[in-house]
């Protein structure tokens, strides 16, 4: 039983994420690409004035 908790604790924050995530999993990996994509792009009109 110990070992079981020892593993449970050992779990990293990935394996959180997509044991939540569920069914849905594709769909959070495009909303997180899409959040990186908004991200970069907030940074187009910097590199413009440049």
């Amino acid at each position: 039983m110990e070992k079981q908790n020892a593993k449970a604790k050992k779990r990293s924050a990935l394996s959180w994420i997509v044991e939540f995530a569920g069914n849905k999993r594709s769909l959070y990996a495009i909303s997180v690409v899409l959040a990186i994509l908004s991200v970069v792009a907030g940074f187009m009109p910097s590199w413009k004035e440049r």
